[in-house]
């Protein structure tokens, strides 16, 4: 994925955190032309620091875990 892929996909995540993988797919494909897998979308997610959890996304903690 190219730098602005990541961005809109960086935004969307941040604005709409419950977005399904599916939804970002349908996003960059239609926004941009991109077709990926929601395997693609949900390891981006990843690399970009954010996490599922229970349905929904948010960035991971820059501290860590707490006990």
């Amino acid at each position: 994925m190219q730098a602005q892929h990541l961005a809109w996909l960086t935004e969307t995540i941040e604005s709409i955190p419950d977005s399904t993988a599916a939804e970002l797919v349908a996003g960059l494909e239609e926004l941009f032309g991109v077709a990926v897998s929601e395997t693609t979308v949900n390891r981006t997610r990843r690399r970009l620091g954010f996490t599922p959890k229970k349905g929904t996304s948010s960035r991971r903690s820059a501290i860590g875990k707490t006990l």
